[in-house]
């Protein structure tokens, strides 16, 4: 395990995938999360780039630094504003080193959230995928699943109820199909 995944908690190859999913590998990466500024804030501002945060860190630097995802593994900069004293500290240091800031950034996230970390673990993509990037994570799976193939860590119990489904469902089905032959 390299240092980083020790710091974090999970495997390298999953801080390799999510880093590829989220910023194909580009620490400077920003992306302007255009609806959390509006919760945390009631204004609107158009776009995703770093254009969009300048504007918003204009009206709100908090509420921006927070609604933007910030480089190689995309962490929202809630997470930064914990490890510095205050947004414009967390922005010249992501300017000065996004190498290092997304390290420290992707570190804190998975030391915070267990069940993401746990997940990571285990091999539970799903529940990595909706810890790790929201609700709408359907296309995040998918090519998070690409990248390291398919789930591993699901328990036999899991299976056991899976196939059990299909065993009532066939059965079911067999008693439906009986019963219309007569």
């Amino acid at each position: 395990m390299s240092a980083l995944a020790t710091r974090a908690g999970v495997p390298d190859y999953v801080l390799d995938a999510i880093k590829q999913v989220e910023s194909g590998g580009n620490p400077r990466a920003v992306r302007f999360e255009t609806r959390l500024f509006r919760e945390r804030t009631s204004r609107t501002i158009t776009g995703t780039s770093r254009a969009a945060f300048q504007q918003a860190y204009a009206i709100n630097p908090v509420a921006a630094v927070q609604s933007t995802s910030w480089g190689a593994y995309q962490v929202l900069g809630s997470t930064g504003l914990r490890l510095y004293s205050s947004p414009e500290a967390f922005v010249a240091a992501f300017d000065a080193n996004p190498s290092g800031v997304s390290e420290a950034l992707v570190v804190e996230y998975f030391r915070r959230v267990d069940e993401a970390r746990d997940a990571a673990n285990r091999g539970d993509w799903h529940t990595l995928a909706r810890r790790y990037n929201g609700k709408s994570n359907g296309s995040w799976y998918r090519r998070f699943v690409e990248i390291v193939g398919e789930p591993s860590g699901v328990s036999l119990g899991t299976k056991l109820v899976r196939v059990a489904g299909i065993l009532v469902i066939g059965w079911v089905g067999w008693q439906f199909w009986k019963g219309r032959k007569r």
